[in-house]
Parts: structure tokens; C-alpha cells; sequence
């Protein structure tokens, strides 16, 4: 599990108690997002057995949206330069100006969606960055059965998912600033 998943990890179980639908959390990862902690065990009505360590695309899955679409001109212009070949098909299939208009709505709303063509349709996710500064570190979302989650519910998992996504940015920030901790528990002193 990647760190900043790991420190992200105890509010993505605070959002699978309150709300009952599963949280993950991604990382980038070679032209894609890779899911790295996922509360899908901890989910009594998840949509999914297990997605830990699938790899989601940039353009049309919300994790890997939340990750571009909140990235600077600059970045994306090099993530989209970097997954072009991959993501082509995608592209392509899609109708002009599909990835600009998801990414100005991604960015106007505070929040990415999957792309409602993207299998399984019968699920949803959204997901919000975590930021690092002006740089995203991770992305944090909710998924959950369409049908069963109402516009006002949605809006509850987003105010929800950008509160956590606040916190566990400004943890990032904390423990870099008085060091981290190393995967046996152990503190590392921040570098002087």
C-alpha cells in the first residue's frame, strides 16, 4: 500500500461507517490511477468484491478523472501526452470534446463522476482530490448502486469526501513536516 494511501486510511473507514457504501483511495500509477486501499471489506452493500490494485483510467473512471482533472494545465497536458496510445480507443469512441467538457465540469463542481458509459453502469463513483499543495497526491471516492442513492444522499457523500480529502491533505502536510512513519510503525525524523 502506497504511504499516502496509508494515511488516508482511517478516514475511508469513517466514510464506509457513516455512509455505509465503500471508499478507495488511488494513487497515480503509469498512465492510470492503481486503487490502493479499499474499504470494500468493511462494506455491507459494496457493488464490487474487491478492486484493490485494479488500475482505473484517467478520462473515464472518477478516481483517475479526480486525478487529472484536478492537475495543472501543465501536468495534464504531459498525462494526456503519456496515456494517449492506451487510452486512444476511449477517446476515440467518445464524441469531440468529451475529456475538456468532463474535466470543466470535474473542476466546477469540486468533484469527478464516473463516466456514466463506463461498465458497471448499474454503479457509480465519486471522487475528489487530495491535495498536496498546488500538486494532487492521491484521489479519495464513494461508490454505490445508482438506483439507490438519491441527488440529496450524492451531495451528503460529496461535502463528505471533500472534508476528508482536506484532512487527510493537511495529515500529509503535518507529518512531512515532523516526519513520517516508516511501514514498521517506526517514526522517521523529518529531514532538517
Amino acid at each position: 500500500m502506497s504511504a499516502r494511501a496509508t494515511k488516508g486510511r482511517p478516514w475511508a473507514i469513517a466514510l464506509t461507517r457513516d455512509f455505509r457504501w465503500p471508499a478507495a483511495i488511488a494513487t497515480f500509477d503509469g498512465g492510470g490511477v492503481t486503487i490502493r486501499f479499499s474499504t470494500i471489506p468493511d462494506s455491507p452493500i459494496s457493488p464490487f468484491h474487491a478492486t484493490l490494485n485494479m488500475k482505473l483510467s484517467l478520462f473515464a473512471n472518477a478516481l483517475g478523472l479526480a486525478y487529472y482533472a484536478f492537475s495543472t494545465e501543465a501536468e495534464r497536458d504531459m498525462l494526456l501526452a503519456m496515456v494517449a496510445d492506451k487510452e486512444r480507443d476511449l477517446l476515440v469512441s467518445r464524441e469531440d470534446g468529451w475529456l475538456e467538457g468532463r474535466v470543466q465540469q470535474a473542476r466546477a463542481r469540486g468533484y469527478a463522476v464516473r463516466d456514466p458509459r463506463t461498465e458497471p453502469r448499474n454503479s457509480a463513483t465519486i471522487a475528489v482530490p487530495i491535495m498536496h499543495g498546488d500538486r494532487v497526491a492521491a484521489t479519495i471516492g464513494l461508490t454505490f448502486f445508482r438506483k439507490a442513492v438519491s441527488a440529496e444522499d450524492a451531495e451528503l457523500y460529496v461535502a463528505a469526501l471533500k472534508r476528508t480529502a482536506a484532512m487527510v491533505g493537511e495529515q500529509i502536510v503535518r507529518l512531512e513536516d515532523v516526519g513520517d512513519t516508516r511501514p514498521d510503525g517506526q517514526l522517521t525524523p523529518a529531514p532538517r
